[in-house]
């Protein structure tokens, strides 16, 4: 039988949080911390200082091993790295809520880079550069940079470099915080994501709703529809409640002046 662990200190709230859900994801798997760490492959008083709520807040990857020898799921390590995420706001200090469309120029947009890396839980340039993809695409030099105000991402592959680096997720942030660098520096962007995706959608829905307007045929409307791919279900309902379209319908087929169907 392990022995009994020193009772978290509740006095500061998120790391207290943390260090709790950890302990009870160890107690619900009925494991000691000797039998944690021969899954993990990480020494048993390294797991013990991950759950302790004493100290620097524990490192991403320790918090990971932690999580997979406990055999937490999806949604429970999420939850974990959240409640992570909220320890090491509160441990550093700092950040706030900026808004990449609000960002004209490149004053705006140095003093926004580090509240981003602030908010994302400061994580270490080590760190910042494995979730880049290597030093060839944000270099410690690079990451000190930019943090201390001396320069800006110099071309978009540094600056998604460096939002994958602070650990923000693709999607409608991700690209506005691209925009807001095309704007801050004057330089066009290249590859934003989907954007061709948009277009060609964009262009697609605009056929489609041309033929249901015609109140003709809607065989063509049918046929774009089916080389759409897979899932294309707002597309779909968006032309087929389309009036054109419904006018279009031929009549239901009846027998006998009942319905078929």
């Amino acid at each position: 039988m392990g022995r009994i662990e020193i009772p978290v200190d509740t006095s500061v709230t998120e790391r207290a949080e943390f260090a709790l859900f950890l302990r009870g994801l160890r107690q619900a798997s009925g494991l000691t911390y000797d039998q944690l760490a021969k899954r993990a492959r990480v020494s048993a008083a390294t797991l013990k200082r991950t759950a302790s709520g004493m100290g620097s807040i524990p490192s991403e990857h320790n918090v990971r091993a932690f999580l997979e020898a406990c055999g937490s799921d999806e949604k429970t390590t999420s939850k974990a790295m959240s409640l992570r995420l909220r320890a090491r706001r509160s441990e550093r200090g700092g950040g706030g809520r900026v808004t990449p469309i609000l960002i004209a120029t490149a004053y705006e947009l140095s003093k926004a880079l580090k509240v981003i890396h602030q908010n994302y839980g400061s994580p270490s340039y080590r760190t910042m550069g494995e979730k880049a993809g290597g030093a060839y695409l944000l270099s410690i030099s690079s990451i000190s940079r930019i943090l201390n105000g001396q320069m800006l991402p110099v071309n978009e592959q540094q600056m998604i470099a460096f939002l994958k680096g602070c650990g923000m997720p693709r999607g409608k942030a991700f690209g506005q915080w691209l925009d807001a660098w095309s704007r801050a520096t004057g330089k066009p962007l290249t590859s934003k994501p989907n954007a061709a995706k948009f277009q060609a959608k964009a262009h697609i829905l605009e056929e489609l709703l041309s033929l249901a307007n015609s109140e003709q045929s809607n065989d063509g409307v049918e046929m774009f529809l089916r080389g759409l791919a897979q899932p294309r279900g707002p597309m779909e309902r968006l032309v087929r409640n389309n009036p054109g379209y419904r006018r279009a319908q031929p009549p239901t087929p009846t027998v006998g002046g009942t319905p078929r169907g």
